[in-house]
């Protein structure tokens, strides 16, 4: 098959139909978590988990077809599905902290038991207060317009005939994404790992690499496929107690501040003081810091590893597809790729089930 007829937009190109499905499907995902809201599934932490996992699987979705989107649409699907995410990450931040205070040494002892019912209390309010900023994005008139944007994003422009920067075949869209993410976390490694805000910069890439595998796994090898996932998993998995850490010690650190700051008398338990939580938080907080160094310190050498496994067999793929004869023998296979459901690129959890494979440390996905 000559190049010409790759090349001629629609004839053999199953790229217009999976982006309008694989769109469809990631963005109902999210008006179908976001309608459940109402139902008192905001009171699961496994529900809040899989809303926001779902929002970025659809926005991953977006970034990978944006050249065959119309602009203003995207910008207003964006714009829904971030007030949705932000909304939801304030709630998922207090159940990522309600499960980390459970299992710090320095608050399980019975002379930190104020301390401890002062940081539960907290948690319980900032919850309650974040959960109304949900139900808020649930109201009906909220709902209306992000399905008015979902159904704008999928109602996808003409094509312009030429146009060298919408690929017409899903394989060509899949390198495309490919290339993008594979670099992006390559310049993420690249930078200085002992900072831990660039540590956790390169652990959101790595995430981008997932999700697009996850949207082109149909036009991926079975065991490319998996193997990446599986690997990239590891590697979460090798930052997961990283983060874990960063993150209470950021909170309980802005807790102590505030303390010192503007005291919630309410919230003090009876028989201390603000002063004394306060205190008690310092030192909380110099442990779980000299922690983190410690796992920071474990991890940084098998990184590089780890993500050299995930990527370089995958970044081989996309070099090798990328080639003109590669491509052409590609295109022999549209018809098959055609043929298989787009719908079978989204994956599909339970109702409201944690994602599992994405779960390895209490703040993944």
């Amino acid at each position: 098959m000559g190049k010409s007829s790759i090349n001629r937009p629609e004839a053999t190109s199953p790229l217009r139909p999976a982006a309008r499905s694989i769109l469809a499907a990631r963005l109902r995902s999210v008006t179908r978590l976001v309608k459940d809201v109402n139902a008192g599934y905001i009171r699961k932490p496994e529900y809040i988990h899989q809303l926001r996992v779902a929002i970025r699987r659809a926005e991953a979705a977006i970034n990978a077809f944006e050249p065959e989107l119309r602009a203003r649409a995207v910008a207003r699907a964006r714009r829904r599905l971030r007030a949705v995410r932000k909304a939801a990450g304030m709630v998922r931040d207090c159940d990522v902290h309600g499960t980390l205070l459970r299992s710090i040494e320095g608050l399980k002892g019975s002379e930190q038991k104020a301390v401890r019912k002062y940081l539960v209390r907290r948690l319980d309010l900032a919850r309650e207060e974040s959960a109304r900023e949900v139900l808020a994005v649930a109201r009906p008139k909220r709902m209306r317009a992000m399905k008015k944007a979902r159904r704008k994003l999928v109602k996808l422009p003409r094509r312009v005939e030429g146009d060298a920067m919408s690929p017409p075949t899903l394989l060509g869209a899949a390198l495309r994404a490919f290339t993008r993410v594979t670099a992006e976390t390559r310049a993420a490694a690249g930078q200085d790992l002992t900072n831990l805000e660039h540590l956790h910069g390169l652990r959101v890439s790595a995430k981008q690499v997932r999700y697009a595998v996850e949207i082109f796994r149909v036009c991926l090898p079975g065991s490319l496929c998996d193997s990446t996932l599986t690997h990239l998993r590891e590697f979460q998995a090798v930052l997961g107690r990283v983060n874990d850490l960063r993150q209470m010690s950021s909170w309980l650190a802005s807790e102590a501040k505030s303390l010192n700051s503007a005291a919630r008398p309410k919230l003090i338990p009876k028989g201390t003081t603000a002063e004394a939580v306060h205190e008690e938080l310092l030192v909380i907080v110099g442990k779980l810091d000299a922690d983190l160094a410690a796992a920071q310190e474990a991890a940084l050498p098998l990184i590089a590893g780890k993500l050299e496994a995930a990527l370089a067999p995958l970044e081989a793929w996309t070099r090798e597809m990328g080639s003109p004869k590669t491509a052409d023998e590609a295109a022999a296979e549209l018809p098959r790729l055609a043929g298989r459901s787009a719908e079978g690129t989204v994956e599909r959890p339970g109702r409201h089930e944690a994602d599992r494979r994405g779960v390895g440390s209490a703040a993944a996905g």
